[in-house]
């Protein structure tokens, strides 16, 4: 299988054997689409998002690559969808709570060493305003980013 999928896969394996104050079940997809209907549950989507390979790692023949797995924390309100509501409020702290869990943490293991080390995270869109107007639907997209070094082939 390929890197991404892999590292995409252990992000999974991660959020799914830890509890946060709200339950969900992560899933990987590569088609994130759900229909409307079914977003009254909480849905936690990691997306395998972009590679980039380039030079690097100390060695002429070491190349880095560089892994951006999306993960959205989506669902939908009831009648009162505003940023006032308590719905509202639990999905931005669950929204914090996966950024300190996944803050500084490598990603699986191969032997002693990490799959993909851990370098940054992205939160854009903190939650999607249209979504919320249009849908009555929470949206937040974490950009979580790993590397790693592999000797050219």
């Amino acid at each position: 299988m390929s890197m991404i999928v892999d590292i995409a896969d252990a992000l999974v394996t991660l959020l799914n054997g830890e509890t946060f104050s709200q339950t969900f079940t992560a899933v990987r997809k590569h088609l994130p689409q759900y229909k409307l209907a079914q977003m009254d549950t909480l849905h936690v989507t990691v997306v395998p998002k972009t590679e980039v390979i380039s030079a690097g790692g100390g060695t002429r023949a070491s190349q880095q690559f560089d892994y951006d797995i999306d993960i959205a924390i989506q669902q939908r309100f009831g009648d009162d969808a505003s940023e006032e509501s308590a719905e509202f409020v639990e999905l931005m702290d669950l929204r914090e709570e996966l950024i300190d869990f996944l803050r500084g943490r490598d990603i699986g293991t191969t032997g002693t060493s990490p799959i993909g080390r851990w370098t940054a995270i992205t939160n854009e869109p903190i939650y999607a305003p249209e979504h919320m107007a249009q849908m009555r639907q929470f949206t937040s997209l974490l950009t979580v980013s790993y590397r790693m070094w592999r000797d050219e082939v």
